[in-house]
């Protein structure tokens, strides 16, 4: 039997050996694979610079290569101002076309032109590892040349709508669009985001094989089309899901209202009790989907959001309570810093009405469009309920990229989840 300076010792030796093996197939990886790694870079056709660079990797003998949606996504919303191009392991520039993409998963598919075709290409590979399995993360990490980085593959993130691997390593900027690999050398994800401190997270095997199995070419003049359909029909799922089930409710003052409306939402709290000069009591819960969907460099969308606060109070008279009722209303308009070049202003109808469970509440429904995807709008909803003389609760929901039938659909649900104890 092992003491504990013997288990010590036997314990570094393995994890010593383990490290060298990982950097030995790093090392072989690299050799064997670097022929199919490009640098992309979307150049401004103007200035002849680079605006954007990420990664990307070949995946059949013609010419076929992944990257991020994020790394191309100036080329797919600007096709007359930028091109594409990739640069390969040795410093040979060539131009690339794009095939497709999926915004919502963050993929794009290019086809590198010329003589760069090589017949060495990346496999994908059939399943992803087991949890635990070593896998190797490769890209361009700023500008600095390709690089391997080994990590931990921890399976899917947990309580995720939009899924993603949670790989421990280091996934830094520039690498978007990298290959993550198996220990067979596989391609098994793409590199997509990092929180830091070697928490990053890869775009899934089976994402990545529906956008390949499509095999099929987008006309230049539909890319924006193509975006407008996608998030609105990933919209109508994410709505579908959150209406199919009947929300746990949890109390705020007098008041019963949603819980997590999904496990993939995540509520937070807090109050001003501890302000003894505080006028009237005020409670709060936030609660909101964790990610978004990258459109642009100022435009994110898919956002959920849903606030509830609860106003009471003894020291003022319910004129000034109603008062200061409404000017929470017009503070609580959702504060995204959009540009008024992508949207038009809001257009608000404000009501007086009951919900199935008597809660008597004013509202407003504020709505606007995207100008560059049809049929796409932004949904602000705010209410404050009327019952009481000294107390209030006023709610709202935030919907963005989403079409008319969804926010229907969505508004009557969260307006009669509301209900007095």
């Amino acid at each position: 039997m092992l003491g504990l300076k013997q288990y010590c010792i036997f314990f570094t030796l393995i994890l010593c050996v383990s490290a060298s093996q990982a950097a030995d197939f790093a090392e072989n990886l690299y050799t064997g694979y670097k022929e199919v790694l490009y640098q992309i870079k979307i150049i401004d056709n103007e200035s002849g610079q680079k605006s954007t660079i990420g990664s990307g990797f070949i995946i059949n003998g013609q010419g076929l290569a992944v990257t991020n949606y994020h790394v191309v996504s100036d080329f797919i919303l600007y096709p007359d101002k930028n091109r594409i191009e990739v640069e390969d392991i040795d410093g040979k520039v060539s131009q690339a076309s794009l095939v497709n993409f999926d915004v919502i998963n963050d993929l794009a598919l290019i086809r590198i032109q010329g003589d760069t075709l090589r017949s060495k290409y990346l496999p994908i590979a059939t399943q992803l590892p087991t949890q635990g399995s070593t896998i190797y993360s490769l890209g361009n990490p700023h500008d600095l040349g390709m690089i391997v980085v080994p990590g931990t593959y921890n399976g899917l993130k947990q309580n995720s709508f939009y899924q993603k691997i949670h790989f421990t390593g280091s996934v830094n900027s520039g690498m978007s669009g990298g290959p993550v690999v198996n220990e067979s050398g596989e391609a098994m994800g793409v590199n997509v985001a990092t929180a830091g401190n070697q928490l990053g997270f890869l775009v899934p095997l089976n994402k990545l094989k529906a956008l390949i199995n499509k095999n099929k070419t987008i006309e230049i003049g539909d890319y924006k089309k193509i975006i407008a359909e996608q998030l609105q029909q990933n919209q109508q799922q994410l709505i579908a899901e959150l209406t199919a089930v009947q929300w746990p409710k949890t109390p705020l003052g007098l008041a019963d209202v949603p819980d997590a409306m999904a496990d993939f939402i995540t509520c937070w709290g807090g109050s001003n009790a501890d302000d003894k000069e505080a006028q009237y009591l005020a409670v709060r819960k936030s609660c909101s989907l964790d990610q978004t969907i990258y459109i642009s460099r100022r435009m994110q969308t898919g956002r959920v959001a849903a606030n509830f606060e609860w106003y009471s109070s003894d020291k003022l008279n319910s004129f000034r309570f109603y008062n200061m009722i409404d000017e929470q209303m017009r503070m609580m308009t959702y504060q995204d810093g959009r540009s008024k070049e992508d949207f038009s202003e809001y257009q608000c109808q404000r009501d007086v009405m009951k919900n199935v469970n008597n809660v008597k509440f004013k509202s407003a429904i504020c709505v606007k469009n995207y100008k560059e995807f049809d049929g796409l709008f932004d949904v602000l909803f705010v209410s404050a309920t009327l019952d009481q003389s000294n107390a209030s609760l006023v709610s709202l929901f935030y919907l963005s990229g989403i079409s008319q039938a969804s926010y229907k659909a969505f508004t009557p649900v969260f307006m009669d989840a509301i209900s007095w104890q």
